[in-house]
């Protein structure tokens, strides 16, 4: 039953983001803990903060290194970053992986980093295609 002033809509928006989270976490076994959906828009937020803390960088600091890699970014901006508030595009990941001098993927979450290994590890495994002429 749909309460008063909620839409059908409404109703079936919840019940389709709810289905994603529970997906994610059947067939990748990615804890309801580390799932992002609870991380705001963005997975590295949490990362950013401590390799900033690591590196006994403020705000204004990581900011002013992040604009002589190229990107717009504020402080408030890093502020929301950290915070999970803003989404994080290509070209922040990339500032964010210079500034801290780290692999692109130690600004994920470890279930990602994980996740990432596993399916390396599967590639990895994976007989090599053979390499023949292609029919035309």
């Amino acid at each position: 039953m749909v309460k008063s002033g909620a839409t059908q809509l409404d109703k079936h928006s919840s019940t389709k983001n709810a289905a994603p989270n529970s997906q994610c976490v059947r067939e990748w076994g990615i804890p309801e803990s580390e799932n992002h959906s609870s991380r705001g828009v963005n997975l590295i937020g949490r990362a950013i903060v401590r390799l900033r803390f690591e590196r006994g960088w403020t705000q204004e600091i990581l900011a002013a290194r992040l604009q002589c890699q190229g990107a717009n970014v504020s402080r408030d901006m890093v502020v929301n970053m950290e915070l999970g508030r803003t989404q994080i595009t290509d070209r922040h990941i990339s500032a964010f992986q210079k500034v801290f001098g780290v692999h692109v993927i130690e600004l994920f979450p470890k279930a990602v980093q994980e996740l990432d290994e596993k399916l390396a590890s599967r590639e990895a495994a994976r007989p090599a295609k053979p390499r023949g002429h292609r029919k035309r």
